[in-house]
């Protein structure tokens, strides 16, 4: 599979899981769209609110749920995952891409 992101080129990087979860801690407390879609087709949701906490989940604690606005989340395991940073995210601008191999790609913004 070849990792390109849906908003253009050349300003894209992939990153380990690790270093996605730096970032994502930076965004704790802050607003955030999680945009899922299925690359090629016609079909996403949207999920908006502030991203509340980053949860580990068994049984081995490496598989975490984004929970966004108190009560919605997006699941996400680094075994099923690659990683893009999307623009300058040190500075609050980029955006983080997950790319599962069934095509579900999870676009996380901040707002």
């Amino acid at each position: 599979m070849t990792l390109t992101h849906s908003q253009g080129m050349g300003d894209d990087l992939a990153i380990g899981f690790d270093e996605a979860l730096r970032v994502l801690q930076g965004l704790l407390g802050k607003r955030v769209r999680a945009l899922v879609n299925v690359h090629g087709s016609f079909v996403g949701c949207v999920l908006e609110g502030e991203l509340d906490r980053v949860e580990t989940l068994p049984p081995d604690n490496r598989a975490v749920n984004l929970v966004i606005a108190g009560s919605q989340g997006v699941v996400l395991d680094p075994e099923d995952v690659e990683v893009l940073r999307v623009g300058d995210t040190a500075q609050g601008q980029g955006a983080l891409e997950f790319c599962l191999p069934s095509r579900v790609v999870v676009r996380l913004d901040p707002v």
